[in-house]
Parts: structure tokens; sequence; C-alpha cells
């Protein structure tokens, strides 16, 4: 386990694939450090898949970063360096292309408590593309931002074995 003092960290980012459990690991986190949970999805997604225009969903995330302490789940670029430069860890769930989309397809249908009541994921074939393709474009946006904020201490995890070890460990730190 990485040498952080998790107790003194109140700004945390948790960014990765669609699919790779950010979610899951933000509540878990959440529910271990009593840091409150922002799920970006929530704020950004309307009723008929309709978006929040950029504008005002960077000033509903402004209005999050500047809380006193969080956790925030979700990827969107256009605010990641936002998030950035606040943070004091991140946590970059960075799975197989495979077990995403195998984990996406498991929760089709499902209610989440992460993600807008009026919204269903269907499998949208587009979405399942952007999936394929984050390695190159999502994952690459990633760490060019953990290259430009090299002091923001980042936790890698690759699999969900590391996950789960990870939160078990952390959660013995908080105990």
């Amino acid at each position: 386990m990485v040498n952080i003092d998790y107790k003194k960290k109140k700004k945390i980012i948790v960014i990765g694939c669609p699919g790779s459990g950010k979610s899951y690991f933000s509540k878990k986190l959440s529910a271990i450090t009593k840091l409150p949970l922002y799920h970006l999805d929530l704020l950004y997604w309307r009723p008929n898949w309709q978006t929040t225009p950029a504008d005002e969903f960077r000033e509903k995330v402004i209005k999050v970063i500047e809380e006193p302490k969080w956790i925030i789940d979700g990827n969107y670029n256009s605010t990641l360096e936002l998030r950035f430069l606040v943070a004091d860890l991140v946590f970059f769930l960075d799975l197989p292309t495979e077990n995403c989309l195998e984990n996406v397809r498991n929760r089709i249908g499902k209610d989440r408590d992460d993600f807008p009541k009026f919204l269903k994921e269907t499998g949208d074939p587009e979405f399942f593309e952007y999936i394929r393709n984050f390695k190159d474009n999502g994952r690459v946006a990633i760490l060019e931002m953990m290259e430009k904020y090299p002091k923001v201490p980042v936790v890698i995890l690759k699999n969900r074995g590391e996950i789960n070890d990870y939160l078990r460990r952390l959660t013995d730190k908080f105990n």
C-alpha cells in the first residue's frame, strides 16, 4: 500500500474507464472515510439522455470542489483538470477493457444510486465503442493529467482483486 496518510486526505478523485468499478469503489471509500460522495453522472445527465450544458456542468463541479471535503466519482475530461488542481489524492482504476465491457453488460437495466433514476443503461453500441477505445483516448487524457500534476498522489488499481484488497487494507487503517 502506498505510503499515504489517508486520514488527512479530504479531496479524492476516482477515475477510470466506464465499467471499471469507480462507483463501487467510491461508495466503499466513502463508507470507510466518511467523506461525502458526489457522482458526476448525477450532475451531468438530464432526462431523455440530454446533457447539462458545458458551462452549467462546470459550475456544478466548481461548487462541489469548493466544499472542504469530498470524493468525486467520474471522468468527464472537461472538468478533470479542475479536480486535479485541488485534489489531494487520485484513485485510477485501470482495469482491462474486457472486464469493463463485462461489468457494463452486467449492469444493463439495473437500478443504480450513482446514476439518474430517470435513465436506464440500454447497452448502447456507441457507449461500448467508447469503452473499447478508452485506452487510446480517455486513459491517455488521465495519464497526461497525472504527468502535468505530479505532486498529486495517484494510486493505480488494475483489477478487482487489487481493488478489494486495497479497500480491506484501507478499512484496517481507519479502524
